[in-house]
């Protein structure tokens, strides 16, 4: 019985470790990652990653290395907030909020977009699925000037539309 107990007790102590780990390994990887230093990719990401986002789906590290190499050319500056970052076993969400100056987007001046970020983690805790949701449009199409402004009058008109058939 003792035994039994002692065991689950360092059992739940690893998947604690593990966690942190898990926190710091991603919280480095990305407020500390430019684009080029791709060893912080490979201490995160297994060698076989399928990687999601509304933009693309990437299978293999050496392809999300090339993604990210190019994504990071435009960006002037990036910094990620963490927060309910949840694991257990082998899977685990975060939520974020990102700052960033992209280069061609919102006149380059710096601009927030929440999101949340699920993985699935192989027995050596590297990330072998990532999937990114976030609003798209409130990061691409409403920081480009016509566009911005087209998009922002669909979704006001959409939101006027909606509180129009809750009223009847």
């Amino acid at each position: 019985m003792y035994n039994e107990v002692q065991c689950d007790f360092c059992c739940y102590l690893k998947e604690i470790e593990q966690m942190i780990s898990f926190d710091k390994r991603m919280t480095d990887l990305y407020n500390k990652y430019d684009g080029k230093n791709h060893a912080l990719l490979e201490t995160f990401y297994d060698s076989k990653i399928v990687f999601i986002d509304p933009f693309v789906t990437i299978s293999g590290l050496s392809e999300l290395k090339n993604y990210y190499e190019k994504l990071y050319s435009q960006v002037k500056g990036i910094k990620f907030d963490f927060t309910d970052i949840y694991q257990f076993a082998n899977k685990a969400t975060a939520s974020w909020e990102m700052t960033t100056s992209i280069i061609g987007l919102n006149n380059g001046q710096p601009f927030k977009l929440q999101g949340v970020s699920l993985f699935a983690l192989n027995d050596s805790q590297l990330v072998i699925y990532h999937r990114d949701y976030f609003d798209a449009g409130e990061m691409i199409y409403e920081k480009i000037p016509i566009f911005g402004l087209l998009t922002k009058m669909i979704k006001k008109r959409i939101q006027h539309q909606h509180i129009s058939d809750e009223a009847r």
